[in-house]
This record gives C-alpha cells, structure tokens and sequence, in this order.
C-alpha cells in the first residue's frame, strides 16, 4: 500500500488554547502552541481537511475527514522529560464529532532513542457524539522512552471531528493535576481544576492571581478561596470557579493549592495563562462591558488597536449619540482611555454609551436593573399575611406550625439547612423580630453549598434546588444582614452561578435551566452573574 504524508498547518493563524501546556515539552512554538499537524492519508479517494471554528466561545480546530476503505492519522510529537518522577503522560480536551459512518480513535505511542515505537496506549473511541464532551485521560510513561506521539485515527470514515482545548501533561505518578480555562467573551475568565491525593482531605482551594509569573504566594495575589467537601467516599475533587473581576486587554496568571484544614499545601496546579477575550476581530472593535457589583457598577472598555483616542465619556440611559444631551443625569463622566475601567454609582441602571473624545469610537451596552428584588413582598403584601395570622383559622395554624418547624426540623444534610433558613426569613419579612434572621444565617452557614460538584445530573439538581431556597432566604432578610453577611452570601451566590456551564444533553441542560429559572425568578443577584 502506498502512504501519502502532507504537512499541513492546523492553526492558519488560531490559537486553539493550550495545545501543549508543560513548558518543559520542546516542540513549542514561541507561542507556546504547536504549529504543525503531521499528517498521513492511505492510497485511495481519500482527503483531510484542518480548519479553524467557533464553538461555545471556544476557539476549535475542526478536522474532516473522507476516508472511503482506507484510513487517515494525525500525529503530534512531545518530546518528553527525563531525570524527573513525572512518570504519567495526562491529555485532556473537549471534543464534539459528526461521525456519518465508521470509527476514529485518539491513542499515545511511545518511542524510544532509536524512534522504534515500544508501546502503543488506546485512549479514546470516537463515534457520533453531538454533545461538547470533556475527556481527561492518563498513561505510565515506558521506561525508555524519549518522545511520545498523540495520534487521532480514523478508518473508513466520513465525517468530522471538533477538539479544543487540548492539554498534554507529564506529571508526577503521585498525583495528577490538571487545569482548564475558558476564555469568554463576556471578559470573564472561566477556570476549572482537577486535583487528586488519596492521603488528603482538601478542605479548601486558595486561587492565586497575577499579571505575571506567580514566584511566591502571598495574599496580595490571593484571588479567592473556595472550601470543599467530602463528598462520594473519594478524595477526588473538581472544582470551578468564574473570575469576574478582569480587565479588557489584560493577560492573567493564575495557579491553584489544595490546602487541608491546617492550612498547609497538600497540591497545586501548574502556572497558567489566560486572557479575557477570543473573539477573532477582538482588536478592531470597539467593546464596553456592564458588570455589576456590591460596589457599583463596573463599566470596562477595550478600544480598536488602531483608535488615536486620549479619553473616553460614558453616559447613562441612553444608547445613541444622537440622544446627547450632556445633562448630569446622562454625564457619568470622562476618563483616560488607559484606565480602561470605571466604577459608578449602583443607581446607573443603562444602557451605558461610550464616546472617544475623537469620535471614531462608539459602543452600548444594556445592564440587568439589581437595585430591587424579584420575589417582592410589598407592604401590602406584609399587611394582607399579618392580618390573616391574627385571626383564628388556617393561616393563623399555619403560621404557628412555621414557627414550630424552625425550632425542630432535624436535616438529614447540608443541603436542606437551605430550608428552615428560607423558613425564618421569612417569619422575619412577617414580624420583624430580629431573632430569625440569627436563625436564617446560622441555617445558610450550615447550608454553605457543597463547592465539590460532580457530574451527576442528581446532585446537582439538588444543588439547583438548596441555591433557589438560599436566593429567598436573602431576599426576605436583606435589610438585617450585616455588610459582611450579605457579601459573604453574594459570593456564594456569584460562585454558584459560575459552575453551572450549559451542557446539551437532556439531562444536564434541565439541571441547568432549574437554576437559572430559579436564580432569574427569584434573587437579583443572578444578574451579577
């Protein structure tokens, strides 16, 4: 049979995320990203095709193969480390196939100085496969070998397969960690981490964050901590968290511990690098992003790379220029193009307009109203239930056997503390004794939400279902929360709706419509999300 080798380029210009993220790998581009596909099509009506897409705010790189009787391979060469305990190779990606007929595989081979190849690792199988789906795989490093190969396989096939986010570890055989950011457009960075030690319970996750190369940690860089949960019988945790607190432009490094409840470091993550935004015209556009917060609204701006503008003027409740009126209610202000954020008072509802000083560059943005609840016990409300309570008959029963509950409902886990905190919330809206909302926070405290979420549909359904009643609780007794109370709530509540990504099949996409249709119709915070 006679082979036909190509070299075809895979990127045509794209970064397809972190193709190959230990620094150590020397077949790097200075990037950090490989450059060349080696590919191989048997003899016969056969053709592959490499191109660039956009999926789920994803940089992708989609391959398409016809293969009419014969077969077509894909390779990649990692040169790997020697003199170290990194005796496992870790691959991870995201991948989603059209697949009209036959088969394809992704498999690691092994070779050795001599380049004859001593072992050959199946890793995954690909068939018709719709769904974006996450696959994270290891395999022993062979003892002699100098150079390993990922290889994407397809025989007699007809169709296409996507993949992003393809990571390649070597790592130490006693623990494998590994990383995975999700660059979104919104100009958030989203984060996901996978740690695993068997003679450790992580009680919790520091992030650290910085603009350049973490060397020491500290907490002027300490970004977030996220506590976990013993959860499965396992001491395998995975954990997500969404930073919402970046600026246009900007190139972030971030690293994750694995601490116990002593505080000392069980694990880490390698270095990484992400930045706020993939969009391919990204820098000849013209962006403005509305994020609030509990300190007001964040407006951030990004110019086209080719603007001459000195300073910017935003305006509030109007989304033309012909709507200028330069008014105080419409002025928010004028800032340095470099500073690149403003923070204004939570009052600015929008849409938000910007202005160049040159004119040349314009852009909107429209903002969620948080300055009231969405479950809204009005005084006429309040005064209709209290009157009622006050009277002999079922809603007086009612009320009593609430009270009643608070005071003996024994949970049979953390999730339904969710319960008699909303309970007591509520009985606080009704009678403004104080003595409930000492009740609903100790409730929310013991309810606080299990941040080790696996991918059963099950759990986190009763997640959806325990946030959705942490939602009313703060509603109801928001006004008797101390600053830091409320802040500590709404990190939970930011962090809730960070881990909740939409996943397409049935099962998943309903756990996650339950959670937004509960934070959408029940809190404001959602929309801080």
């Amino acid at each position: 049979m006679i082979f036909i080798t190509e070299r075809i380029s895979s990127m045509n210009g794209l970064t397809t995320g972190n193709l190959l993220r230990n620094g150590d790998f020397s077949q790097l581009e200075l990037d950090g990203q490989l450059s060349i596909w080696n590919t191989t099509v048997g003899q016969g009506n056969t053709s592959v095709t490499i191109l660039p897409r956009k999926y789920l705010s994803l940089n992708a790189v989609e391959i398409s193969a016809y293969a009419n009787g014969t077969f077509v391979t894909l390779t990649q060469t990692i040169q790997l480390e020697h003199s170290t305990n990194k005796s496992l190779l870790v691959m991870t990606f995201w991948h989603r196939t059209w697949i009209v007929y036959g088969s394809g595989s992704i498999l690691l081979e092994f070779y050795d100085s001599s380049n004859y190849k001593i072992g050959n690792e199946y890793m995954k199988f690909f068939s018709r496969n719709l769904t974006w789906t996450y696959v994270r795989i290891k395999r022993p490093i062979h003892s002699y070998a100098i150079s390993a190969k990922s290889v994407i396989q397809m025989y007699n096939s007809v169709g296409a397969v996507l993949m992003t986010n393809i990571s390649i570890e070597q790592v130490d055989v006693w623990k494998n960690a590994t990383f995975f950011v999700s660059l979104r457009q919104d100009g958030t960075i989203f984060i996901q981490w996978s740690l695993e030690n068997h003679n450790n319970s992580v009680a919790s996750y520091d992030i650290y964050r910085g603009k350049g190369i973490l060397s020491t940690l500290d907490d002027i860089i300490l970004l977030v901590t996220i506590r976990t949960m013993f959860s499965y019988r396992k001491n395998i945790y995975e954990s997500m968290y969404t930073d919402h607190s970046v600026h246009l432009n900007a190139i972030y490094t971030y690293q994750v511990i694995a601490r116990p409840s002593n505080g000392a470091l069980i694990d880490r993550t390698i270095l990484i690098i992400g930045q706020t935004d993939l969009v391919e015209d990204y820098y000849n556009i013209t962006a403005l992003i509305a994020l609030p917060r509990t300190n007001g609204i964040h407006l951030s701006w990004k110019l086209r790379a080719k603007s001459t503008a000195n300073t910017v003027t935003l305006y509030n409740s109007i989304d033309s220029v012909s709507k200028i009126n330069n008014s105080r209610a419409q002025l928010l202000g004028t800032y340095p193009v470099q500073d690149m954020k403003a923070i204004v008072g939570l009052s600015n509802t929008g849409p938000f307009l910007l202005v160049s000083d040159d004119g040349n560059d314009i852009a909107t943005v429209k903002l969620a109203n948080l300055t009231r609840s969405r479950i809204v016990l009005t005084p006429i409300h309040l005064d209709f239930i209290r009157e009622k309570i006050n009277q002999s008959g079922h809603a007086q029963e009612v009320f009593k056997a609430l009270i009643k509950s608070i005071y003996t409902y024994q949970p049979d886990n953390s999730f339904n503390y969710c319960w008699p905190a909303r309970d007591a919330a509520l009985l606080y809206a009704i009678t403004r004794d104080i003595n409930y909302v000492h009740i609903a926070y100790s409730a929310l405290n013991a309810n606080r939400i299990n941040y080790t979420i696996y991918d059963q549909s099950a759990v986190k359904l009763r997640f959806s279902l325990s946030t959705m009643a942490r939602s009313q609780a703060f509603d109801w007794a928001y006004d008797a929360f101390t600053m830091q109370q409320g802040q500590k709530l709404i990190n939970d509540f930011q962090y809730a709706a960070s881990i909740f990504t939409l996943h397409l099949t049935q099962v998943k996409c309903e756990v996650y419509l339950w959670v937004i249709y509960f934070f959408i119709n029940t809190t404001p915070i959602m929309a801080i999300m």
